[in-house]
């Protein structure tokens, strides 16, 4: 592997459902994902946000992730800037993405979202992203591949908060 490409090895994560949890009795951090994050980001992954907020909430999200150790580039981030139904916003911003990465030589290496709809989107793709679908806010590889990096962090994470 080139050193350029060791420099943009990009992991991509949704914000709500995946690093925040918000329902009706709940509105916190995913602990299981700061602790997957702060791995990625020490072992010089690049991060990106690829989130339906509005980017009126642009702040609050760079402000939580700061505040728990993770930075993120501006321009490695993406939320949504008109009103259209989220999924096809996202649908979008990700062929947009995957494009930059090509012409960066760069490569993805994981996705994290809690929309099976979109992951099914992405992994037509792009066939060797490792997927990883969220569900109460636990995530589970719904594609496997050579790309998987933090599947041993996730364990190592879901066994430091609840005990398991």
């Amino acid at each position: 592997m080139s050193h350029d490409m060791e420099n943009k090895r990009y992991i991509v994560f949704d914000f709500d459902g995946t690093i925040y949890l918000q329902g009706a009795f709940i509105s916190q951090i995913n602990y299981i994902s700061i602790c997957i994050l702060r791995f990625l980001f020490e072992q010089g992954y690049t991060i990106a946000i690829i989130t339906g907020r509005y980017c009126s909430q642009k702040s609050f999200i760079f402000d939580l992730l700061l505040s728990n150790g993770i930075r993120i580039s501006p321009s490695n981030f993406y939320c949504r800037t008109r009103d259209e139904p989220e999924i096809d916003w996202k649908k979008e911003v990700i062929e947009e993405f995957l494009e930059k990465i090509f012409s960066e030589n760069a490569v993805i290496f994981e996705y994290h979202e809690d929309n099976a709809q979109v992951l099914d989107f992405i992994s037509r793709l792009d066939k060797n992203i490792c997927l990883y679908l969220y569900t109460n806010g636990l995530p589970a590889i719904l594609r496997k591949t050579s790309r998987c990096v933090s599947e041993k962090m996730i364990e190592s994470c879901v066994k430091e908060k609840y005990g398991i």
